[in-house]
């Protein structure tokens, strides 16, 4: 077989999907929720759909990764991944897509931080989709308060429930009491009744510090069915009006400034020009958005001049950034 651009085997050699599932399962298929491979085949129209005999759910091969639940075509996808310009406006000139589509495809190609190939196809069907967010969207504006499963929690517990979902890879208990306004305490005591109604979890992870790694117990959703449910019902998270600029990069970003100084070193505002295009740049969502949230608008600003970010999803995301700010 002779590998196509970008490493791609030729379209002509297979179909995207019979691609896509080797891609996804090399060896055999198995079922996504819980891993068996007992499974049996309800339909191959428009495509593949398998049952498995365990948990007796339903899925195709997008099931569960970034593709899930998308009426763009898999044969899109596969050609969005390959492409070097990944920004909505491209997307939308060159495969056809709406708008709201080009968005969801350009976020999810952006996510990988892989460059354009299989690899970063790979990480597409690795990448999973934010059921919680897709529940969101469909739901009414407004609840039937007898409905809400969130009417019971307290305050405290539905303030510590939003900075948990803004924070999917889990946070420490310090960070917590801090963006939800509580005192440790009361953000302890929070956390355990989440946990005891299978909200929240804690785990101990390794998380990324200065140039090395940290152990730290990480206070995290559980989502589970009743958790996801229950995130669409909390009120949207209200943004800050306090743009003081800190005095230093948080230590969880100063692996990504990999030339140049030592990001121990760096001052801020005087280095925030260099911290920007360094963050905006990176293939780390998290620290991206903490450098639109937090540095400068004057070194965000400088950045939206420069070529390479004064057009696209680049410019976008700066643009909106900036307006937060207006009454700040």
């Amino acid at each position: 077989m002779t590998a196509g651009a970008h490493g791609l085997p030729p379209r002509s050699e297979r179909s995207d999907e019979a691609y896509l599932t080797k891609l996804r399962w090399p060896d055999a298929v198995v079922c996504p929720k819980c891993g068996s491979a007992d499974l049996s085949i309800r339909t191959k129209r428009p495509v593949t759909q398998w049952r498995c005999r365990t948990c007796r759910g339903d899925f195709t091969v997008t099931t569960h990764t970034a593709m899930h639940g998308s009426k763009v075509g898999i044969a899109k996808w596969i050609a969005a991944a390959q492409r070097v310009d990944i920004s909505p406006s491209a997307l939308v000139r060159e495969l056809g897509v709406s708008a709201p589509a080009a968005r969801r495809i350009s976020a999810a190609l952006e996510m990988t931080g892989k460059p354009a190939g299989e690899d970063r196809l790979m990480a597409l069907l690795h990448q999973h989709h934010d059921p919680a967010q897709a529940l969101r969207d469909r739901l009414p504006a407004t609840f039937d308060p007898d409905d809400n499963p969130v009417a019971d929690l307290s305050r405290g517990q539905r303030a510590v429930m939003g900075v948990l979902r803004n924070r999917i890879r889990g946070t420490a208990l310090d960070q917590v009491a801090a963006e939800a306004g509580l005192s440790e305490d009361h953000a302890r005591r929070c956390l355990k009744s989440l946990a005891q109604r299978g909200y929240a979890r804690c785990e101990e992870a390794s998380v990324p510090w200065g140039y090395g790694s940290l152990k730290l117990p990480l206070w995290s959703l559980d989502l589970n069915e009743e958790c996801i449910t229950a995130m669409a019902y909390l009120p949207p998270r209200p943004e800050k009006t306090d743009h003081a600029c800190p005095e230093q990069v948080p230590p969880e970003f100063w692996s990504l400034f990999w030339s140049g100084s030592s990001a121990k070193d760096l001052r801020l505002p005087e280095d925030a020009f260099f911290v920007a295009t360094t963050l905006l740049d990176g293939p780390d969502p998290v620290a991206r958005t903490w450098a639109l949230r937090c540095l400068p608008k004057e070194a965000l600003q400088r950045c939206r001049k420069m070529r390479g970010y004064d057009t696209g999803e680049f410019a976008a995301r700066i643009d909106k950034a900036l307006a937060q700010r207006v009454h700040a």
